[in-house]
């Protein structure tokens, strides 16, 4: 396994989850101009927001894609199994995402402690460690985070890399449903109060 891909594979994680949710912190409520003179309702905004960060991403797919080429690592099913694992990275995203959203319109000072968050997930999340490597029992928490199950995913399907446990797996549908329903009722209760705020 190339040091490069399996780095690339937390930092493609990493990047796409931490530049979506950046971009959701205060996002309505400093473009309240932009949302008012196009029309577009604070879902919507959010929902542009998110598309706008995916130029970067894809610039770490083509070059996974080229280490890929060149070590001849993957086969077809491996690269149907990789679009689940990046769905699986949109499914967690954008419930977070919608949460922030709410947060920065009523709380301006978020950005500040969203850099601390990322951080303490950054160096939670398998980018630069090994699991294998790490006691079950430290590990057993940390797949809790929401990027562990999608960079354990994608080494292995790209690098053939230990799977992610049917645990990991089980807590990741755990933060994508809790994230849902807290996201979804963060928005329904308080979406009519973004005028007042933003």
């Amino acid at each position: 396994m190339p040091f490069a891909g399996w780095l690339l594979c937390g930092m493609s994680v990493w990047t796409f989850l931490s530049n979506q949710i950046g971009a959701a912190a205060g996002s309505y409520a400093t473009n309240k101009g932009t949302c008012i003179e196009y029309n577009l309702n604070h879902f919507a905004y959010l929902i542009v927001k998110q598309l706008a960060t995916m130029p970067i991403f894809a610039v770490f797919v083509v070059i996974l894609a080229y280490i890929d080429w060149t070590t001849g690592s993957m086969s077809i099913s491996s690269y149907i199994y990789a679009l689940f694992y990046v769905f699986c990275m949109c499914l967690v995203a954008f419930p977070i995402a919608l949460i922030l959203l709410v947060f920065g319109v009523f709380f301006r000072d978020i950005q500040s402690a969203l850099g601390i968050l990322l951080q303490i997930i950054m160096w939670s999340s398998p980018i630069f460690w090994n699991p294998q490597t790490v006691p079950r029992t430290m590990v057993s928490f940390m797949e809790f985070n929401p990027m562990f199950y999608p960079i354990t995913g994608l080494r292995h399907v790209i690098f053939e890399a230990p799977p992610p446990s049917p645990e990991a797996m089980y807590k990741f549908a755990l933060v994508v449903v809790g994230t849902s329903i807290f996201g979804g009722w963060c928005y329904s209760a308080s979406s009519k109060y973004f005028g007042d705020h933003a």
